[in-house]
């Protein structure tokens, strides 16, 4: 009896095991089940909050979608396809909107800083060349269209005959326009390159035409004057100050100065726009200036401080023009006020250091551009006329150590290796000064090759005559 107890005793543990071991699996389950849509209920959120994000972004810019471009047998034949184009046609918008938006960012050539175009203020989106399956983006296409805000749309066509080639490109509501190229030769890699590049400005012409005509003045297309024409229409005061700029960087001073007058007229009145009112007064300055009208170009610096005291441009070409004239005090004062107003402008830290350099005041002129390199810290130039300075000082080391400084924000600046290995072999560090050379000469253009290969003859004669021991000590170069 006691034996068949002990067996029925075993047999309802291991029951009781297995119902434990069951339970736990139910319970892992249930926590995996839980974890699992905890975790697509995140997915989710982070999702919405994507799509959610996209679709407020892309309200509030311009978004493009470009389809597949139809391309005729012989172009596919010759290894084009739509998508190709397409994605080339996309690059090359883009191209154009981030050349104009890092030249505003720099301040421009010639003063026109970021001043909004009116009528362009919302910058132009992501530029994409969707697929045809459903994705987010579709879905976000979607949620624009419904708010009344639905991308822009491009379509485009590549035919190839036997005499030309044709592109042509259809944007959301505006008429389709056709290029053509000859091509009787056939219709090779820069043939299409070429066209593609025509649709796409044709695309920023029918968009945005004052910001085709900034991308045209910035690279010097003579195009810039038919952009300017189309940019009068929706922004006359910024159409007519660019197209006054491209006048004067062609050379035209009369027509410029006309330009200049009609973008001023117009500018009184919009009180909101002072800042743009500045800048074409600064621009009406820098024209008299290449007429050596100092006090003529004084009057329009000038006008634009009055304009907007603000105009950081204005003040440092008015000390340029003070410095010309002899008055150095008075020019110092507008460098100092150019650097109040944008403590950014390498300009006036290079005109205010030039100024103590040419009174022979080298060691407060290596602090000054010390202090400047703080706040322009990409300026090869405050760099280099930090180390120019050092030199003169006689602080060697540290001239050294900040024409090194130089080569590494830009290896193809040549001054920095003639000067450093100058100072290395007038304190008889031959092998280093061999080295920065030998450096140079990988960046070298061809005419300066031959003159770097020269002074590196001449120093391989100086190190048969004076051998140094190998090291790999860091050159030092003390002054004396």
């Amino acid at each position: 009896m006691s034996r068949r107890r002990g067996a029925a005793g075993a047999g309802e543990s291991t029951t009781a095991v297995g119902q434990d071991a069951g339970s736990s699996l139910t319970r892992l389950a249930r926590v995996v089940s839980s974890i699992g849509k905890i975790l697509t209920g995140l997915l989710g959120v982070v999702l919405l909050v994507w799509l959610l994000c996209s679709v407020v972004v892309s309200f509030r810019n311009e978004s493009v979608r470009v389809k597949p471009f139809e391309v005729s047998k012989s172009l596919v034949d010759a290894g084009f396809t739509g998508a190709a184009l397409a994605e080339n046609f996309r690059e090359k918008v883009t191209n154009i909107e981030h050349s104009i938006r890092a030249w505003k960012a720099r301040g421009g050539k010639t003063g026109l800083a970021t001043v909004a175009i009116r009528g362009e203020e919302a910058v132009l989106g992501e530029v994409k060349v969707p697929g045809t399956d459903f994705s987010l983006e579709r879905l976000s296409d979607l949620f624009l269209a419904v708010l009344q805000r639905p991308p822009i749309e491009v379509t485009g066509a590549f035919a190839s005959t036997a005499a030309e080639t044709i592109a042509s490109i259809k944007t959301t509501g505006y008429p389709s326009e056709a290029f053509r190229l000859p091509t009787r030769q056939g219709c090779g890699l820069g043939c299409v390159d070429a066209l593609v590049a025509k649709t796409a400005e044709s695309f920023y012409y029918d968009r945005r035409p004052c910001g085709l005509e900034l991308y045209y003045f910035t690279v010097d297309r003579s195009e810039c004057e038919i952009a300017a024409r189309r940019c009068v229409k929706s922004d006359p005061v910024f159409a007519y100050n660019v197209w006054g700029l491209f006048e004067m960087q062609r050379g035209n001073l009369h027509t410029a100065v006309e330009k200049f007058q009609h973008a001023l007229a117009l500018a009184s009145r919009e009180r909101s726009r002072s800042e743009l009112n500045a800048l074409i007064y600064n621009n009406w300055g820098i024209l008299l200036t290449k007429v050596k009208d100092d006090r003529g170009a004084i009057d329009k610096y000038d006008s634009a401080i009055r304009s907007d005291s603000s105009c950081s441009r204005a003040y440092l070409n008015w000390g340029l023009a003070l410095q010309r004239s002899g008055d150095a005090r008075a020019a110092a004062r507008m460098y100092r006020k150019a650097i109040t107003a944008a403590p950014d402008l390498p300009g006036a830290y290079l005109s205010l250091g030039g100024l103590l350099l040419s009174h022979h005041r080298f060691k407060e002129a290596a602090a000054f551009f010390r202090r400047a390199s703080a706040h322009v810290p990409r300026s090869v130039d405050i760099v280099f006329w930090q180390a120019f300075s050092s030199q003169r000082a006689g602080d060697w080391d540290e001239a050294l150590s900040a024409y090194e400084r130089v080569i590494d924000l830009d290896p193809r600046e040549l001054r920095a290796y003639w000067e450093a290995a100058g100072l290395l072999r007038r304190c008889h560090q031959l092998r280093a000064a061999r080295e920065e050379l030998n450096r140079a000469l990988v960046f070298a253009k061809p005419a300066d090759q031959a003159h770097l290969r020269g002074e590196l003859a001449e120093l391989e004669r100086e190190l048969r005559e004076h051998p140094e021991a190998p090291s790999l000590q860091v050159a030092r170069c003390n002054g004396t």
